[in-house]
């Protein structure tokens, strides 16, 4: 079930569904979580401060239901806090494990999956190499695909750290070479990661009938009232948290 903003990249014809005739208004509850499944500098900390945000404000709590459970990197292991990408990258190493987000705090919102800091397993990307799995534990789950203007992504990629380098470092981005036999630039590899992702979190939901997608590109004026079309938090909560001033925002 598909809930797409009228601004994807890519600017194909199924991306202008309204919204509002599309799906109520729902908030995801453990075991059918909320995953944000798009790439860190594209609104994650954003996302999470928007969720929390709903929080503060009982937006969430309606009908006697408790705040949302929120994660944002951290999750919880065995009552013991640990990041959410060392957690599933365990999981997924375990053949006796279908479940990526076993053990991570049943959490019913996750607003970023990914570990970039290394600890000894490098880069991992659940939202890359589990996406179909997570898809099938938690077929009625929500996936929000994060986006912003792709130029600006690469800049914040940049900034952020040196975060293009280190992503490439852990061979995310990609071969070096091309199929021509030339080096890749840096500017090629991340442009390519980025679009390969929203074309694979598409290709998964339609395997995924249960699977709702909700589609928002940050950087759109429209983005606050595509989160409050989907899940009833008002779009005074949305705003752009975590930015670089200096450069682009997130």
């Amino acid at each position: 079930m598909e809930c797409k903003s009228n601004l994807s990249p890519d600017n194909s014809s199924d991306s202008n569904i309204d919204c509002k005739a599309a799906i109520a208004p729902m908030l995801g509850r453990w075991p059918n979580p909320i995953i944000v499944v798009g790439l860190p500098k594209a609104g994650t900390t954003s996302l999470n401060d928007y969720f929390e945000c709903g929080n503060s404000k009982n937006y969430t709590t309606k009908d006697g239901k408790e705040s949302l459970k929120v994660s944002h990197w951290m999750c919880i292991k065995d009552k013991k806090r640990d990041f959410c990408g060392v957690v599933i990258q365990k999981n997924m190493k375990d053949p006796n494990q279908k479940d990526p987000l076993f053990n991570t705090g049943d959490f019913d919102v996750y607003t970023q999956l990914d570990n970039i800091f290394g600890l000894g397993y490098g880069c991992y990307f659940p939202q890359v190499s589990a996406l179909e799995e997570m898809a099938a534990a938690h077929p009625n789950a929500t996936f929000i695909l994060n986006m912003r203007d792709v130029n600006d992504w690469k800049r914040s990629m940049a900034a952020w750290g040196t975060l293009d380098l280190r992503i490439d470092s852990c061979g995310m981005l990609g071969p070096t070479l091309g199929p021509d036999g030339k080096e890749r630039s840096m500017d090629e590899k991340l442009e390519t990661f980025y679009f390969d992702q929203i074309k694979l979190v598409r290709e998964v939901v339609k395997k995924h009938a249960g699977i709702r997608l909700v589609e928002v590109t940050i950087d759109s004026p429209n983005a606050g009232e595509v989160l409050e079309e989907n899940f009833g938090i008002p779009k005074q909560c949305w705003g752009q948290s975590n930015k670089n001033k200096k450069l682009s925002p997130e």
